[in-house]
């Protein structure tokens, strides 16, 4: 765990070995995750795992890490929701009340993820005091059905349609662009057509 607290901190985010694994065990748990291979001692004949082993199959060393895509979108989300600002220190951040942030929340003007009565604000959209320049133009416009690990995606992966300034075949992802100060209505229309 200590690799994935030092990965998380090289992009600014704090929290605790305890805090990632209880947003692990809450998501998990709430989407009913298991895993998607089943055990091969326990579904196969003892003649079965007898001829595997001969073959030289490791039947207990089933590697199910970050490159299960359900395992990893499961841990990109359990990081969202543990990184996430509560709708109170998103109000401290941006100077605002928190029933301002509900209402920004509402009308789509800053994006989270509701878990239970209460929401959680992904820290990407925030820079060190407000948001980050012109995202209040691009939240609107993604589609409502997106999931928020797609969301997360979507703002840092490289888009061929972003390219920076004066450098040929150098792209830039969604937050990049908007944090250079470039038109978020271009932004925003990508966002429309996802």
């Amino acid at each position: 765990m200590g690799a994935v607290l030092k990965v998380l901190e090289s992009h600014g985010v704090r929290a605790s070995e305890k805090e990632v694994a209880e947003a692990m065990e809450t998501v998990l748990h709430q989407s009913g995750f298991r895993l998607p291979y089943p055990s091969p001692r326990k579904e196969l004949s003892a003649k079965q795992i007898e001829l595997l082993e001969q073959g030289g199959f490791e039947l207990d060393r089933l590697d199910f890490g970050l490159e299960d895509p359900v395992a990893r979108t499961a841990f990109e989300y359990s990081v969202l929701r543990a990184t996430a600002l509560t709708t109170h220190a998103a109000a401290k951040r941006l100077g605002v009340n928190a029933s301002r942030v509900r209402q920004r929340l509402l009308d789509r003007a800053l994006y989270g993820i509701k878990v239970g009565d209460e929401w959680r604000l992904p820290v990407f959209q925030f820079v060190r005091k407000g948001l980050v320049p012109g995202i209040v133009c691009v939240l609107p416009r993604l589609p409502r059905n997106l999931n928020p690990v797609a969301v997360h995606r979507w703002f840092n992966t490289r888009n061929p349609d972003l390219e920076a300034r004066g450098e040929a075949e150098r792209w830039l992802t969604p937050l990049q662009w908007l944090q250079a100060g470039e038109d978020p209505d271009v932004v925003a229309e990508l966002a429309a057509g996802l």
